[in-house]
């Protein structure tokens, strides 16, 4: 019986074969998933693993320190932060704690795979606001929904993935307000902030509502290491810290981001990504020369319609990179890149050029 319920709820969730080994050619630049694999940024975390202690490896972890280490950095107080198996980690821990059985949570479409996953997961039942043509979200649509629906959870990144869109400050104020009134929680998704250097954490105190996520998968470059984090006011954070597994994320991970978090460390970090932009103004400007319209994006990637050309180049282009084509949906059509420095987009630049 117990089958037969499991089958039941579960029933309409694809998720990929997780027997499938998906290897990357060491060769070959990674831009297909929006992780930071740069070269100099690798070598970077090499030295740091590389003379980690044993006691990283085999004991069990005890953050303290880093809960301590990262308030510090983000001038909060420790109470106010959750570590988590990455972002998605973090925006399971929400689902878990908070969200029962037809709840309405509302979500933008489309966003992160995994927030359909997770309300499927725990049986809610979901809105969707939809990007427009434009990519544009209707705000008043969604503040009517907030109004009159009442939900348990938005869950609203930003920016969004995989448009790479923002809502705005004024807007997202509006959102707030009203969802402080309909008891709604706000999960503002900002696995992007080190791209478009808006946050809403200082408003956590204002508005008991929030929770912010984030992670280190993107411009700290530690995907694999799966270190992300929770931010909101201390009452929800212990009741977070009530339903977590028995520790929060791995001790090498632990120990890796703690170290990233010294002031010349995070420098470092803060070139890397200070490269990239420079490689992403690079890289449209260079495409606005050769006729394709780059979508104005706020993360860690550039979105391009090539258009009738788009087969030959991406024929071309899967000999010296990795990167996504959509076959469907909002950006249907589209191909989109990782940011990578202005040395690698000369390489992909010169290859459309000889392709277009």
């Amino acid at each position: 019986m117990k089958n037969l319920i499991y089958s039941k709820i579960h029933a309409d969730i694809y998720r990929p074969d997780w027997l499938i080994d998906e290897k990357r050619d060491r060769a070959k630049l990674w831009l297909d998933k929006n992780e930071n694999t740069d070269k100099n940024l690798s070598n970077f975390l090499k030295k740091i693993f590389v003379n980690l202690k044993p006691e990283f490896i085999n004991s069990y972890p005890s953050l303290a320190r880093i809960y301590i280490k990262l308030s510090k950095f983000l001038n909060i107080k420790p109470e106010q932060i959750l570590l988590t198996h990455g972002s998605d980690g973090g925006i399971k821990s929400v689902f878990e704690t908070f969200i029962n059985p037809n709840d309405i949570v509302i979500r933008t479409d489309p966003t992160f795979a995994m927030y359909a996953i997770y309300i499927k997961i725990y049986k809610a039942r979901e809105i969707l606001i939809k990007y427009d043509k434009k990519l544009s979200l209707d705000i008043n649509y969604l503040i009517k929904i907030l109004r009159f629906k009442k939900p348990k959870l938005l869950c609203l990144p930003n920016p969004d993935s995989p448009t790479g869109q923002i809502v705005e400050a004024k807007l997202i104020k509006r959102i707030l307000d009203v969802s402080k009134k309909t008891k709604t929680f706000v999960l503002i998704d900002e696995a992007y902030f080190e791209y478009y250097n808006k946050t809403n954490i200082y408003q956590i105190n204002k508005y008991p509502n929030l929770i912010v996520a984030r992670t280190t998968g993107k411009a700290f470059g530690l995907a694999g290491a799966r270190v992300g984090y929770l931010i909101a006011n201390k009452n929800i954070i212990r009741k977070l810290h009530q339903t977590k597994s028995m520790y929060e994320i791995n001790h090498i991970g632990a120990e890796i981001f703690y170290q990233l978090l010294n002031d010349k460390n995070y420098k470092f970090i803060k070139k890397i990504i200070n490269e990239h932009l420079k490689g992403k103004k690079y890289f449209i400007n260079e495409l606005e020369k050769l006729k394709y319209n780059a979508l104005k994006t706020y993360s860690n990637f550039i979105i391009v319609n090539f258009k009738e050309n788009t087969h030959r180049i991406l024929s071309e282009l899967k000999k010296i990179c990795y990167i996504r084509y959509f076959k469907e949906g909002a950006l249907k059509g589209q191909v989109r890149f990782s940011l990578t420095n202005i040395n690698n987009f000369k390489k992909i630049i010169k290859i459309i050029k000889k392709v277009s």
